[in-house]
């Protein structure tokens, strides 16, 4: 089992890069520990600060928060308006509801908590930023999948456990299809949904899967590259994380940019053998093959 590298929180964005060109997960333990979010964050300042306002939640009947192969990932009959006091009242029962504030946007929609995080100064200069709030009950997983950006993710309150596979591995995984829904695609998903209980019978080749597996406590932080697979695991109640996404190109950009892909990919999986054969030849031939030598 490979292991997670442990360092230091480097003290400028070139020592940054330096480290993060290896495309590898880095745990900076402790980075965040002096963030008034992982000391103010109690459930009474967080009733006092946003309790009546109203939050979309979403909501599964199992502990793994899953996308759905017909509807896609965070669909329709997963979300649901409520305030954070209800949420709050959900999570907190025995047993707890099966709420999950999923990426909430802190600039836009969590403005009144923003103040209490600290946007990481060894981000590079980017194209878009999005920071994001995590929050639900112990027990809660969020399904095998990878980000389309590079994620700094800070443990705020409470233990997590997560999981981490390269890309390199990628025939192990089974996505989801390629597949439009809306203006939203779900193949970053992977129909082996848990790592911790997978079907090996059918998807056989997950078996060989190796995997980082550790826990974060309150104040960690963790680098996580795109395209790294990834699950976790709520191991307190309550959890709170914040994600730092960010690339060099516009947000709307990327979403373009997996949209696109998305639609060849389908248009593909359509197309009569010989018209299949002709793009593969002419993708791995023509449009990605090594430059020539002159």
């Amino acid at each position: 089992m490979p292991t997670i590298d442990r360092l230091a929180l480097p003290r400028s964005r070139e020592e940054f890069a330096e480290l993060a060109a290896g495309r590898r997960p880095l745990l900076f333990p402790r980075a965040v520990e002096d963030w008034p979010a992982v000391s103010k964050w109690t459930q009474d300042y967080l009733r006092s600060r946003i309790g009546p306002k109203e939050l979309t939640v979403t909501v599964s009947s199992r502990e793994v928060f899953e996308g759905d192969l017909e509807k896609g990932h965070y669909h329709c009959d997963q979300m649901h308006n409520m305030t954070f006091d209800a949420f709050l009242d959900g999570i907190s029962e025995t047993p707890s509801r099966h709420y999950n504030l999923h990426r909430q946007n802190l600039e836009t929609t969590l403005p009144e908590l923003y103040a209490d995080v600290r946007v990481p100064g060894i981000i590079p200069d980017r194209g878009f930023l999005l920071p994001a709030l995590w929050m639900g009950p112990r027990g809660s997983v969020t399904q095998l999948h990878h980000d389309f950006a590079d994620n700094l993710f800070a443990q705020v309150r409470g233990r997590k456990r997560v999981l981490l596979a390269d890309p390199q591995q990628e025939g192990a995984f089974y996505r989801f299809p390629y597949r439009t829904y809306g203006e939203r695609s779900s193949w970053h998903l992977s129909l082996v949904k848990t790592s911790l209980s997978p079907d090996l019978a059918s998807f056989p080749d997950f078996a060989g899967v190796e995997l980082y597996d550790f826990e974060m406590s309150p104040g960690d932080l963790l680098y996580m590259p795109a395209f790294w697979w990834h699950e976790i695991h709520a191991l307190d109640q309550p959890t709170i994380s914040i994600s730092f996404w960010w690339d060099t190109r516009g947000y709307d950009d990327v979403l373009r940019t997996i949209v696109k892909i998305t639609a060849l990919a389908e248009e593909y999986g359509r197309l009569p053998p010989h018209w299949q054969a002709f793009i593969e030849r002419l993708f791995v031939k023509g449009v990605f093959a090594p430059a020539k030598r002159s």
